[in-house]
Protein backbone atom coordinates (compact mmCIF):
# COMPACT_ATOMS: atom_id res chain seq x y z
CA UNK A 1 0.00 0.00 0.00
CA UNK A 2 1.31 3.47 -1.19
CA UNK A 3 1.06 6.39 1.93
CA UNK A 4 -1.03 8.18 -0.17
CA UNK A 5 -3.95 5.85 0.45
CA UNK A 6 -4.09 7.09 3.67
CA UNK A 7 -6.46 9.70 2.04
CA UNK A 8 -9.09 6.42 1.45
CA UNK A 9 -8.68 5.20 4.66
CA UNK A 10 -8.98 8.81 6.53
CA UNK A 11 -12.40 9.43 4.63
CA UNK A 12 -13.97 6.19 5.67
CA UNK A 13 -12.54 6.43 9.74
CA UNK A 14 -12.43 9.41 10.73
CA UNK A 15 -13.77 11.38 13.78
CA UNK A 16 -16.31 14.10 12.91
CA UNK A 17 -14.47 16.91 14.52
CA UNK A 18 -15.66 20.38 14.07
CA UNK A 19 -12.62 22.03 13.30
CA UNK A 20 -11.48 19.48 10.43
CA UNK A 21 -15.28 20.05 8.90
CA UNK A 22 -13.69 23.68 8.60
CA UNK A 23 -11.80 25.67 5.75
CA UNK A 24 -11.73 29.01 7.88
CA UNK A 25 -8.37 29.70 8.93
CA UNK A 26 -9.46 31.53 12.28
CA UNK A 27 -10.97 28.63 12.99
CA UNK A 28 -8.46 26.07 12.64
CA UNK A 29 -5.93 28.54 14.05
CA UNK A 30 -7.95 28.73 17.16
CA UNK A 31 -7.95 24.82 17.38
CA UNK A 32 -4.28 24.26 16.77
CA UNK A 33 -3.77 26.94 19.36
CA UNK A 34 -6.15 25.03 21.98
CA UNK A 35 -4.66 21.57 21.38
CA UNK A 36 -0.90 22.73 22.20
CA UNK A 37 -0.32 20.31 25.35
CA UNK A 38 -4.30 19.60 25.35
CA UNK A 39 -6.27 16.32 24.32
CA UNK A 40 -9.39 16.73 22.03
CA UNK A 41 -12.01 15.93 24.55
CA UNK A 42 -10.55 18.54 27.01
CA UNK A 43 -10.55 21.15 24.03
CA UNK A 44 -13.95 20.61 22.64
CA UNK A 45 -16.51 22.69 24.87
CA UNK A 46 -13.85 25.13 25.12
CA UNK A 47 -13.37 25.54 21.25
CA UNK A 48 -16.91 25.88 20.82
CA UNK A 49 -17.69 28.25 23.47
CA UNK A 50 -14.81 30.61 22.36
CA UNK A 51 -15.79 30.78 18.53
CA UNK A 52 -19.30 31.56 20.34
CA UNK A 53 -18.16 34.59 21.89
CA UNK A 54 -15.01 35.30 19.45
CA UNK A 55 -16.78 34.66 15.82
CA UNK A 56 -13.72 36.21 14.26
CA UNK A 57 -10.60 37.81 14.41
CA UNK A 58 -12.13 41.57 14.80
CA UNK A 59 -13.73 40.20 17.95
CA UNK A 60 -10.92 38.46 19.58
CA UNK A 61 -8.59 41.53 18.20
CA UNK A 62 -11.19 44.05 20.04
CA UNK A 63 -11.14 43.02 23.64
CA UNK A 64 -8.53 43.22 26.30
CA UNK A 65 -7.01 39.77 27.28
CA UNK A 66 -8.44 39.65 30.69
CA UNK A 67 -11.91 39.23 28.57
CA UNK A 68 -10.24 36.38 26.41
CA UNK A 69 -9.22 34.47 29.84
CA UNK A 70 -12.46 33.07 31.06
CA UNK A 71 -12.42 31.39 28.01
CA UNK A 72 -9.63 29.52 28.36
CA UNK A 73 -8.86 28.91 32.44
CA UNK A 74 -8.84 25.18 33.06
CA UNK A 75 -6.68 24.41 30.00
CA UNK A 76 -3.08 26.01 30.76
CA UNK A 77 -0.16 26.99 29.24
CA UNK A 78 -2.00 30.89 28.56
CA UNK A 79 0.74 32.18 27.18
CA UNK A 80 -0.36 31.00 24.03
CA UNK A 81 -3.32 32.67 24.86
CA UNK A 82 -1.46 35.50 25.18
CA UNK A 83 0.36 35.34 22.06
CA UNK A 84 -2.77 34.90 19.93
CA UNK A 85 -4.56 37.39 21.28
CA UNK A 86 -1.06 39.46 19.99
CA UNK A 87 -1.26 38.14 16.72
CA UNK A 88 -4.94 38.80 16.29
CA UNK A 89 -4.37 42.59 16.91
CA UNK A 90 -1.25 42.44 14.56
CA UNK A 91 -3.81 40.92 11.52
CA UNK A 92 -6.27 43.28 12.52
CA UNK A 93 -3.89 45.78 11.96
CA UNK A 94 -1.52 44.71 9.40
CA UNK A 95 -3.97 42.57 7.19
CA UNK A 96 -7.53 44.55 7.61
CA UNK A 97 -8.56 41.37 9.72
CA UNK A 98 -8.02 38.88 7.09
CA UNK A 99 -5.94 35.82 7.88
CA UNK A 100 -2.45 35.97 5.61
CA UNK A 101 -2.53 33.41 2.99
CA UNK A 102 0.95 32.63 2.61
CA UNK A 103 3.34 30.72 4.74
CA UNK A 104 5.97 33.61 5.86
CA UNK A 105 3.46 35.99 7.10
CA UNK A 106 1.80 33.12 8.87
CA UNK A 107 5.07 31.87 10.17
CA UNK A 108 5.84 35.42 11.57
CA UNK A 109 2.63 35.29 13.53
CA UNK A 110 3.12 35.91 17.52
CA UNK A 111 2.71 32.04 18.81
CA UNK A 112 3.25 30.56 15.56
CA UNK A 113 5.76 27.80 14.74
CA UNK A 114 6.35 25.78 12.27
CA UNK A 115 4.02 22.73 12.51
CA UNK A 116 1.44 25.59 13.09
CA UNK A 117 1.70 27.46 10.47
CA UNK A 118 2.58 23.94 8.35
CA UNK A 119 -1.45 22.94 9.45
CA UNK A 120 -3.19 26.05 8.61
CA UNK A 121 -1.46 26.30 5.11
CA UNK A 122 -2.72 22.53 4.26
CA UNK A 123 -5.73 22.43 6.07
CA UNK A 124 -7.41 26.09 5.22
CA UNK A 125 -5.84 26.58 1.95
CA UNK A 126 -5.22 23.37 0.95
CA UNK A 127 -1.30 24.41 0.11
CA UNK A 128 1.38 21.36 1.04
CA UNK A 129 3.29 22.12 3.78
CA UNK A 130 4.30 19.65 6.51
CA UNK A 131 2.70 19.89 9.71
CA UNK A 132 4.94 18.05 12.34
CA UNK A 133 3.32 17.13 15.35
CA UNK A 134 3.60 14.15 18.20
CA UNK A 135 1.45 12.24 16.46
CA UNK A 136 2.91 12.56 13.04
CA UNK A 137 6.54 12.05 14.47
CA UNK A 138 5.72 9.01 15.66
CA UNK A 139 4.04 7.31 12.87
CA UNK A 140 7.10 8.43 10.50
CA UNK A 141 9.67 6.99 12.47
CA UNK A 142 7.97 3.61 13.26
CA UNK A 143 7.37 3.94 9.60
CA UNK A 144 10.94 3.75 8.59
CA UNK A 145 12.48 2.73 11.62
CA UNK A 146 14.52 6.43 12.24
CA UNK A 147 16.13 5.46 15.37
CA UNK A 148 17.34 9.27 16.05
CA UNK A 149 16.40 11.08 19.28
CA UNK A 150 13.31 13.00 17.97
CA UNK A 151 13.95 16.11 20.93
CA UNK A 152 17.07 16.61 18.82
CA UNK A 153 16.48 20.12 16.34
CA UNK A 154 18.49 17.68 13.19
CA UNK A 155 15.96 14.93 13.59
CA UNK A 156 12.71 17.16 13.67
CA UNK A 157 14.66 18.90 10.63
CA UNK A 158 14.54 14.76 9.08
CA UNK A 159 11.23 14.44 10.25
CA UNK A 160 9.84 17.65 8.62
CA UNK A 161 11.14 16.75 5.13
CA UNK A 162 10.51 13.11 4.94
CA UNK A 163 6.45 14.29 5.75
CA UNK A 164 7.15 17.09 2.86
CA UNK A 165 8.00 15.06 0.31
CA UNK A 166 5.02 12.55 1.52
CA UNK A 167 2.23 15.05 0.89
CA UNK A 168 -0.21 14.45 -2.03
CA UNK A 169 -0.06 17.33 -3.43
CA UNK A 170 -3.95 17.07 -4.78
CA UNK A 171 -5.14 16.69 -0.70
CA UNK A 172 -2.78 17.84 1.61
CA UNK A 173 -5.58 19.03 3.43
CA UNK A 174 -6.49 15.45 3.92
CA UNK A 175 -3.13 14.29 4.09
CA UNK A 176 -2.05 15.97 7.07
CA UNK A 177 -5.20 15.00 9.32
CA UNK A 178 -4.79 11.56 8.01
CA UNK A 179 -1.59 11.69 9.68
CA UNK A 180 -2.68 13.26 12.81
CA UNK A 181 -5.39 10.81 12.79
CA UNK A 182 -3.78 8.08 12.45
CA UNK A 183 -1.41 8.88 15.10
CA UNK A 184 -3.97 9.26 17.41
CA UNK A 185 -6.30 6.24 17.45
CA UNK A 186 -4.04 3.49 15.25
CA UNK A 187 -0.43 4.22 15.94
CA UNK A 188 -1.15 5.28 19.34
CA UNK A 189 2.20 5.26 22.14
CA UNK A 190 1.30 2.41 23.65
CA UNK A 191 -0.55 -0.66 22.70
CA UNK A 192 -1.06 0.50 19.21
CA UNK A 193 -3.73 -1.09 16.82
CA UNK A 194 -1.09 -2.52 14.28
CA UNK A 195 -3.57 -4.87 12.65
CA UNK A 196 -5.80 -2.07 11.60
CA UNK A 197 -3.17 0.29 10.78
CA UNK A 198 -3.33 1.35 7.13
CA UNK A 199 0.14 1.57 6.25
CA UNK A 200 0.81 -1.86 8.10
CA UNK A 201 2.50 -3.26 4.97
CA UNK A 202 5.02 -0.71 4.85
CA UNK A 203 5.77 -0.22 8.54
CA UNK A 204 9.17 -1.69 9.31
CA UNK A 205 8.85 -1.66 13.31
CA UNK A 206 6.03 -3.74 12.59
CA UNK A 207 7.72 -5.85 10.42
CA UNK A 208 10.42 -6.70 13.11
CA UNK A 209 7.68 -5.66 15.95
CA UNK A 210 9.36 -2.99 17.51
CA UNK A 211 6.83 -0.84 17.49
CA UNK A 212 7.10 -0.19 21.02
CA UNK A 213 11.09 1.10 20.78
CA UNK A 214 9.61 3.72 18.73
CA UNK A 215 10.10 7.08 18.54
CA UNK A 216 12.97 7.49 20.32
CA UNK A 217 13.12 10.44 23.01
CA UNK A 218 15.96 10.78 25.91
CA UNK A 219 14.80 10.95 29.25
CA UNK A 220 13.42 14.38 30.00
CA UNK A 221 14.98 16.64 32.89
CA UNK A 222 13.18 15.61 36.18
CA UNK A 223 10.94 17.94 37.43
CA UNK A 224 11.70 21.22 39.80
CA UNK A 225 9.97 20.81 43.18
CA UNK A 226 9.86 24.45 43.98
CA UNK A 227 8.12 25.18 48.22
CA UNK A 228 6.11 28.19 48.54
CA UNK A 229 4.39 30.05 51.32
CA UNK A 230 1.12 31.03 49.74
CA UNK A 231 -0.24 33.86 51.52
CA UNK A 232 -4.30 34.44 51.66
CA UNK A 233 -4.45 37.96 53.49
CA UNK A 234 -7.57 39.89 54.24
CA UNK A 235 -8.79 42.98 55.84
CA UNK A 236 -10.95 44.12 58.27
CA UNK A 237 -13.15 44.45 55.24
CA UNK A 238 -12.86 40.85 54.30
CA UNK A 239 -11.24 41.48 51.60
CA UNK A 240 -8.56 39.47 49.48
CA UNK A 241 -5.31 40.59 47.92
CA UNK A 242 -4.18 39.21 44.91
CA UNK A 243 -1.61 40.61 42.55
CA UNK A 244 -1.80 40.49 38.57
CA UNK A 245 1.14 38.18 37.17
CA UNK A 246 3.85 39.72 35.17
CA UNK A 247 5.94 37.04 34.67
CA UNK A 248 5.58 34.60 31.14
CA UNK A 249 4.42 31.79 32.91
CA UNK A 250 0.63 33.36 34.23
CA UNK A 251 1.49 37.05 32.15
CA UNK A 252 -2.08 38.86 33.09
CA UNK A 253 -3.47 36.16 35.08
CA UNK A 254 -4.01 36.65 39.23
CA UNK A 255 -2.23 34.94 41.78
CA UNK A 256 -2.82 35.07 46.19
CA UNK A 257 1.23 36.22 46.90
CA UNK A 258 3.65 33.73 47.42
CA UNK A 259 6.82 33.16 47.87
CA UNK A 260 9.90 30.53 47.63
CA UNK A 261 9.76 29.89 51.62
CA UNK A 262 9.32 27.61 54.30
CA UNK A 263 9.67 30.46 57.06
CA UNK A 264 6.58 32.47 58.29
CA UNK A 265 8.99 35.12 59.89
CA UNK A 266 10.58 35.24 56.27
CA UNK A 267 7.26 35.63 54.57
CA UNK A 268 6.05 38.58 56.64
CA UNK A 269 9.40 40.49 56.12
CA UNK A 270 8.68 39.64 52.72
CA UNK A 271 5.94 41.38 52.45
CA UNK A 272 7.01 43.82 54.25
CA UNK A 273 9.55 45.10 51.80
CA UNK A 274 6.67 45.18 49.13
CA UNK A 275 5.00 47.34 51.52
CA UNK A 276 2.34 45.10 53.14
CA UNK A 277 1.91 44.95 56.82
CA UNK A 278 0.56 41.79 57.97
CA UNK A 279 -0.24 39.78 61.18
CA UNK A 280 -0.05 35.96 60.50
CA UNK A 281 -3.23 34.04 61.92
CA UNK A 282 -3.06 30.60 61.09
CA UNK A 283 -1.52 27.71 58.58
CA UNK A 284 -4.55 26.20 56.26
CA UNK A 285 -3.85 23.69 54.50
CA UNK A 286 -1.04 22.45 52.19
CA UNK A 287 -1.41 21.86 48.40
CA UNK A 288 -0.28 20.49 46.01
CA UNK A 289 0.10 21.40 41.73
CA UNK A 290 2.11 19.49 39.12
CA UNK A 291 3.53 21.44 36.16
CA UNK A 292 4.96 20.13 33.38
CA UNK A 293 8.16 21.22 34.40
CA UNK A 294 8.16 21.75 38.26
CA UNK A 295 5.85 20.99 41.10
CA UNK A 296 4.56 23.51 43.55
CA UNK A 297 4.14 22.48 47.09
CA UNK A 298 1.91 25.45 48.52
CA UNK A 299 1.77 25.77 52.22
CA UNK A 300 -1.18 28.52 52.83
CA UNK A 301 -1.19 30.87 55.69
CA UNK A 302 -4.00 33.32 56.64
CA UNK A 303 -2.50 36.70 57.31
CA UNK A 304 -4.51 39.77 58.60
CA UNK A 305 -3.46 43.13 56.67
CA UNK A 306 -2.24 45.91 58.30
CA UNK A 307 -1.20 48.71 56.31
CA UNK A 308 -0.94 48.54 52.56
CA UNK A 309 1.21 50.82 50.71
CA UNK A 310 2.33 48.81 47.25
CA UNK A 311 0.09 50.34 44.28
CA UNK A 312 0.71 46.95 41.90
CA UNK A 313 -1.84 44.53 44.58
CA UNK A 314 -5.26 44.35 44.00
CA UNK A 315 -7.63 44.53 47.19
CA UNK A 316 -10.70 42.26 45.97
CA UNK A 317 -14.27 41.07 47.50
CA UNK A 318 -14.27 37.39 47.45
CA UNK A 319 -16.77 37.04 44.39
CA UNK A 320 -14.60 39.73 42.42
CA UNK A 321 -14.78 38.39 38.97
CA UNK A 322 -10.66 38.52 38.99
CA UNK A 323 -10.61 35.23 40.43
CA UNK A 324 -11.67 33.82 37.51
CA UNK A 325 -8.81 34.42 35.72
CA UNK A 326 -6.65 32.43 38.48
CA UNK A 327 -4.31 29.66 37.24
CA UNK A 328 -6.08 26.11 38.49
CA UNK A 329 -2.68 25.70 40.84
CA UNK A 330 -4.28 29.14 42.89
CA UNK A 331 -8.11 28.25 42.09
CA UNK A 332 -8.26 25.17 43.71
CA UNK A 333 -6.96 27.43 46.98
CA UNK A 334 -9.84 29.51 46.26
CA UNK A 335 -12.56 26.90 46.20
CA UNK A 336 -11.09 25.82 49.29
CA UNK A 337 -11.41 29.34 51.14
CA UNK A 338 -15.03 28.84 50.04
Amino acid sequence: MSIKELNTWYKKNKRMLPFRESQDPYAIWVAEIMLQQTQVVTMLPYYEAFLLRFKDIQSLASVSFEEILPYVRGLGYYRRFRLMHQAAIQIQKNYHGKFPTNYKDIRGLPGIGDYTAGAIMSTAFKKPYSALDGNVMRVLTRVYMIDDDIKKPKTMKQLNQLNQSLIDINEPDIYTHAMMELGATICKPTQPNCHKCPLNDMCRSYEHQVQHLYPFKSKPQSKKHIQLMTCIITDDHNRYLIKKETQSLFEGMYLFLQIESESVTYTIEWLESLGIIVDHIKSMKKFKHVFTHQIWYMDVHHFKLKSLKSKSIDLVSFDDQKFKMMPNAHLKIYEFLK
